[in-house]
């Protein structure tokens, strides 16, 4: 069984990485870099979500595996499975409609997508509700 707590957990980092890691690196450049850099910056990073995809999957169904053990109405591993589904609606809904929007932007509109704080603030709250579920993960407060 420990292996598929190993697997869970690359999993996880897995998707973490590519969510989180390549959209903040994703904000970065758009705040910082041209409009032309982003532009091409975007479709090179655009395959990694898949990967990220399947390793959420992976991770769902390991750690369901993994929950029964607990019961699944375990507090932990509700709040848990609350802010995954924040985080995934903050990342997908927000961040990365963001992300689509100022890549498709024409030079006009590109600064007043870039500035949006909204985005900003989703994709922190995604980190924090990421940085969240590791501690119950690792803590399993009762």
């Amino acid at each position: 069984m420990l292996w598929l707590v190993w697997l869970h957990v690359l999993a996880w980092m897995t998707a973490i990485a590519v969510f989180v890691g390549v959209a903040a690196a994703v904000r970065v450049v758009a705040l910082r870099a041209e409009p032309a850099v982003y532009r091409a910056v975007a479709p090179i990073t655009t395959p990694l979500f898949p990967i990220g995809g399947i390793a959420t999957a992976i991770g769902i169904i390991t750690g369901l595996v993994l929950a029964a053990s607990f019961g699944y109405g375990a507090h932990w591993l509700i709040g848990a499975y609350v802010l995954t589904v924040v985080a995934a609606a903050l990342g997908a809904g927000v961040v990365g409609r963001w992300a689509e929007r100022l890549a498709a932007a024409d030079d006009g509109t590109y600064a007043a997508i870039r500035s949006e704080r909204f985005p900003q603030v989703a994709l922190v709250i995604t980190l924090l509700c990421w940085a969240t579920i590791l501690w119950l993960m690792i803590v399993k407060p009762g």
